[in-house]
């Protein structure tokens, strides 16, 4: 293979040079090669011709075994280790089913469903109780942590502004309710714990209506101003209810979070999400 390669390249360099000898144009080169050989000259020709072939049909026999038979690298997975990796990656549904039994023993929640909120490919545990008790907590959002199901936040739904929303594959929840005024509280979730990331609060909604947005006081109108622009960037939220999930966009105004609905979706039961 690598003897025709010379070869080529020899002829096409004496035909360049020859063209630049007789004045041929740079863009085309013609060569014409006729060899008058005598009858010895042409037998050993001919001999050489055969033992080239053998030496490609040994060259193409090696790179033929080359593509067939590739070199191990080190790196190979085994199918028991793909099986291994599998189980792993579905860890969180034993977990979860022990914390949906308990939920369900303690009368908290019957109704389920599961959300990627922070898009890292191990869902988060939506609940809910049916009957919107507001005797206790009625919506809740686990995730998993050190191979563990944890709460990330609950509320009583219903109950002095009580709601709890998330932003799937956008790491957002929010937590909203306060007992005179307004209080919202937007979360992401970070090795699995929530850390706060834009709170609105307004209190005495009257004539000395206070207002602060992260902390720092603000008149009425940079406060509806900054939470609309915040919460605009992860609308639709999902609403968690006790009669379904809902698709929700938020706005803020005159003193009150108004939110549009959208499509809806039910739960899974317990028996459905246990089987």
């Amino acid at each position: 293979m690598i003897r025709r390669i010379k070869t080529t390249a020899a002829i096409l360099g004496f035909a360049i040079a020859f063209s630049g000898v007789c004045g041929c144009d740079k863009g085309t080169v013609n060569v014409n090669i006729n060899v008058n050989t005598a009858p010895e000259v042409e037998e050993d020709l001919n001999e050489n011709a055969e033992g080239n072939d053998e030496e490609k049909a040994e060259e193409e026999s090696v790179e033929l075994t080359d593509l067939t038979e590739p070199e191990e690298t080190g790196n190979e997975t085994s199918e028991e280790e793909n099986v291994r990796a599998g189980e792993d990656d579905n860890a969180y549904g034993e977990l979860y089913i022990d914390k949906i039994n308990e939920l369900k023993s303690d009368g908290l929640a019957d109704q389920f469903a599961l959300a990627d909120i922070d898009a890292d490919n191990t869902p988060e545990l939506i609940a809910s109780d049916s009957e919107g008790s507001f005797e206790h907590d009625n919506a809740f959002i686990f995730t998993i942590r050190d191979d563990e199901a944890v709460k990330l936040a609950s509320v009583i739904a219903g109950v002095d502004g009580g709601s709890l929303d998330y932003s799937e594959g956008n790491n957002l929840i929010h937590v909203g309710g306060a007992v005179a005024g307004m209080r919202d509280v937007f979360y992401e979730i970070k090795d699995g714990e929530l850390v706060e990331v834009f709170i609105a609060e307004a209190t005495n909604m009257d004539d000395n209506a206070e207002y602060s947005v992260n902390g720092s006081d603000v008149d009425e109108e940079e406060y509806y101003k900054q939470i609309n622009v915040f919460i605009e960037k992860y609308n639709p939220l999902t609403r968690i209810a006790f009669d379904g999930l809902y698709e929700i966009n938020y706005t803020y105004e005159d003193g009150f979070g108004y939110f549009e609905e959208g499509r809806s979706e039910k739960y899974d039961s317990y028996d459905d999400i246990t089987e």
